[in-house]
């Protein structure tokens, strides 16, 4: 089963239907705030959830969660909700649950922080604690923490640890969602078609990079570690993605085709990304940018081989676009018209009890 082809819109040339084709060479979609990136986005989340393959989104600002749950339902990932990312729970050797660990942790500290990533010492001590406690059968990121607490060694090399991880698990939402017993498993997500939407609305800029990379580098572990004679396809769809792109994450980006799946990138701007950064997300096979600013216009006019100034000064409601077979402008599609679901919560509230209607008011036996 092929993933489903998704609308760009009109081009205004031919007066032609435009669509991204070639799934599996990726999409870049980006544009200013409030220019339409989210419309796009959601109207492409329908047509994939219409076509019921497996679907992933991660939403940092939690905008788009909603809406997209108000579609689709399924699992829903917030610090308000029981469902946990636990990678201690992943179903891989504890080595490559160590791995999940570091990644994401080093993908946070350089991404929101002048910090350096792990050292050697780091990394050593940091998969001994993992390894012991899931020897022991303590599956939660506190086991670790506490292992490292009584561990001998460097105590620079601990603190630099132990600050770390407290900082993630100070918050007791952040401890449901990282330790939980119900974590998601992404092999049985993929394989049955279900769909996982992480709501990072309420979480600090360091918390949802860590959250979003469990995500990334889960999904990136199932299918180097997990042999299957064919992959189910599934379709990422993460905004504000500079933010969870790591080298191994990149190397599934490239053998997308190889593992049936497709990553559709929001971004706003390159301003925040180095030359390297910028190059990854650039080699894709499909380009949607609604209006930009001069600077990242030139970036992607390199690509589209236009000038910048036509991204520049784009009509409203209008993308440039170019995808494996054709390039142009085009006009958006109309937004669709979506009713917010409330997010689902892990705190219950059982319905009052109504009193069968009577004819009568029964009064308790009072003896005279």
């Amino acid at each position: 089963m092929e993933l489903p082809r998704l609308k760009i819109g009109q081009d205004v040339a031919t007066l032609m239907p435009v669509y991204i084709k070639d799934r599996y060479t990726h999409c870049l979609l980006t544009g200013k705030s409030g220019g339409g990136k989210s419309t796009s986005l959601l109207g492409w989340w329908a047509e994939d959830n219409y076509y019921g393959n497996s679907k992933i989104l991660v939403d940092p600002s939690g905008t788009l969660s909603l809406l997209c749950y108000a579609i689709s339902g399924g699992n829903y990932v917030s610090m308000d909700n029981g469902i946990a990312l636990n990678p201690m729970l992943s179903p891989y050797e504890p080595s490559q649950i160590c791995d999940i660990v570091i990644e994401s942790v080093n993908q946070m500290v350089t991404q929101t922080s002048p910090n350096l990533p792990f050292t050697v010492k780091m990394v050593d001590m940091l998969d001994e604690a993992i390894k012991n406690s899931l020897k022991i059968n303590r599956r939660s990121l506190f086991c670790v923490l506490d292992y490292i607490k009584n561990m001998r060694g460097s105590a620079e090399t601990k603190d630099g640890i132990i600050a770390r991880l407290q900082y993630l698990l100070s918050d007791p939402k952040m401890e449901k969602l990282l330790c939980g017993k119900n974590s998601i498993e992404w092999g049985e997500l993929i394989d049955n078609k279900k769909t996982l939407i992480v709501d990072c609305f309420g979480m600090s800029r360091a918390k949802f990079v860590f959250t979003g990379s469990l995500v990334t580098n889960g999904l990136k572990n199932y299918f180097r570690f997990i042999r299957r004679k064919e992959y189910k396809p599934v379709s990422v769809f993460v905004d504000e993605f500079q933010n969870f792109v790591s080298p191994g994450v990149s190397e599934i980006l490239a053998e997308g085709r190889k593992y049936n799946i497709s990553f559709c990138m929001g971004t706003q701007s390159f301003a925040t990304m180095d030359d390297k950064m910028t190059k990854q997300m650039l080699n894709v096979g499909n380009i949607i940018t609604y209006k930009l600013a001069y600077r990242d216009a030139a970036i992607i006019a390199k690509e589209l081989d236009i000038e910048p100034q036509a991204i520049q000064y784009l009509e409203k409601y209008h993308v440039a676009y170019m995808t494996t077979k054709e390039r142009g402008i085009a006009k958006a599609p109309y937004p669709l018209f979506v009713k917010e679901k409330s997010a689902p919560t892990s705190v219950m509230v059982e319905p009052q009890r109504k009193s069968k209607p009577s004819w009568f008011t029964t009064e308790s036996y009072q003896p005279t």
